[in-house]
């Protein structure tokens, strides 16, 4: 804000990476600013009512959103990025509007390593071309000092804070290595705490793991990207509740709890991974600071270590360093998990380049280029709408062919990876709603508290 008015910038640009934390961020932002200027969320969760909200009718506020015509633009990676490198005008009407702006990129670690060259280089282009200014905000920063010196030429950067001698003062949790756990064991673990967190790498491990609970004493809750929008608002609002009232209740979670969620936890557990997505964890652990002795576990789960590459690489990276015995919250701990990191996947951030294998002009692929923005965030994955009482008028417009239907429904949709998607496509228990739009068949494959079911329905098949 300071900066914003003492360099006389037109707006601030907020960028978060995911829809599953915009909502709350822009929550707040409104209790701040609402009755004083408008704060415009665009992203793919974000439907404007019907009825006039801070004086604009709802389209009048969808051009607003997309062309980005307000002084506080509430936003996400995809959004942001893809006014650089998209190939549709719809995407890029709003790149006018970046220039001579404040843009605040918070949780910047989560920025997708293989388009690291390509974001920083957009980055570098609105701060050097069009007169912004930007800001990289994480409670685990990056060094992207050679980053910035490769791929942004031309750009001055500097430390907001330099001194870091602190940084310990505001640690509330210590964090302990457990090494491998079943799965059996870990349920057993909440019977130690009244409030614990438990996430885990995979959607369906959270599952599992939340069918293992059965404790009449305490409420336990499960969330992950099988859950709609909708319901995963609703579920964190049950869970703030509780917290608030000092119930007793287990969260069983994937990491979309760690980014944004303001939850404070007796306990944590969290299934090795990245150091930063650890960090990210213990910061659910006594986040106000009111308890004594609270402890972030780390453990290995009872399948092994990740396999998946980006995700096994970093999880082998903390894991060196943990039984290393290195402070993995120290600052030079950290500097040098994304040394070796970044320095692990040089080649594919190098390799990501829209010149790469490009020999005339007339031969540059602008459309493969931005169909990979597209598949940025989750980008094997495919939406699913859940059909529901709140959705049934959306559904009918649908069927009627009135697409604009299809953003509304996006707070009502669970994600699935293409696998899953092709196997619940051949039995038959989602369909296609027109223009590629698919609808679940199957009520009994979803529920409102543990989400989208991949493998129901396998018992109704008849073989023949």
């Amino acid at each position: 804000m300071e900066k914003a008015v003492r360099s006389g910038k037109r707006r601030i640009i907020y960028v978060i990476p995911y829809t599953s934390i915009i909502e709350q961020t822009a929550d707040i932002f409104e209790s701040i600013f609402g009755d004083v200027l408008p704060v415009v969320q665009h992203h793919s969760n974000y439907c404007p009512d019907d009825d006039d909200e801070n004086g604009l009718t709802a389209d009048k506020l969808k051009k607003v959103c997309e062309n980005w015509d307000a002084p506080l633009i509430i936003t996400t990676n995809v959004q942001f990025f893809q006014s650089f490198y998209h190939r549709k005008s719809s995407r890029l009407r709003k790149l006018h509007n970046i220039a001579d702006s404040v843009i605040v990129f918070d949780e910047v670690h989560m920025m997708p390593i293989p388009f690291l060259q390509p974001c920083i280089r957009a980055v570098g282009y609105a701060v050097r071309y069009l007169g912004s200014e930007a800001f990289f905000l994480s409670a685990t920063m990056p060094d992207f000092g050679e980053l910035f010196e490769k791929y942004a030429k031309g750009c001055g950067y500097g430390e907001l804070i330099s001194d870091k001698s602190d940084f310990k003062a505001f640690r509330n949790s210590s964090i302990c290595f457990l090494g491998q756990v079943t799965w059996e064991s870990l349920s057993q673990k909440a019977e130690e705490h009244d409030s614990l967190l438990i996430i885990v790498n995979s959607r369906k491990a959270a599952c599992r793991l939340y069918e293992m609970y059965r404790d009449p004493d305490r409420k336990v809750y499960c969330l992950s990207t099988y859950l709609t929008p909708h319901d995963r608002s609703r579920l964190i609002g049950e869970i703030r509740e509780a917290l608030k009232n000092e119930e007793r209740l287990t969260v069983i979670s994937t990491s979309l709890i760690e980014a944004g969620v303001d939850l404070d936890f007796e306990t944590v557990y969290r299934e090795i991974t990245g150091i930063d997505s650890i960090l990210q964890s213990a910061g659910r652990c006594n986040r106000e600071g009111k308890r004594k002795n609270s402890v972030t576990h780390v453990f290995i789960g009872e399948n092994g270590m990740p396999n998946r590459d980006e995700l096994g690489v970093r999880a082998e990276i903390s894991r060196s360093l943990l039984e290393s015995g290195c402070d993995i919250a120290d600052p030079k701990c950290i500097s040098e998990y994304y040394s070796r990191l970044y320095g692990k996947f040089e080649d594919v951030i190098r390799s990501n380049t829209i010149s790469a294998g490009v020999k005339r002009l007339d031969n540059i692929p602008f459309r493969d280029y931005s169909e990979k923005f597209d598949r940025m965030i989750d980008g094997d994955s495919i939406g699913i709408v859940i059909p529901c009482d709140e959705n049934r008028e959306l559904q009918e417009r649908l069927s009627r062919g009135n697409m604009s239907a299809v953003r509304w429904l996006q707070k009502y949709t669970a994600s699935v990876h293409f696998n899953e998607f092709a196997d619940m496509l051949e039995r038959g228990i989602i369909n296609d709603c027109g223009s590629g739009i698919y609808c679940l068949t199957d009520p009994d494959c979803y529920s409102s508290d543990r989400g989208l079911d991949t493998e129901g329905g396998r018992d109704k098949l008849l073989i023949f």
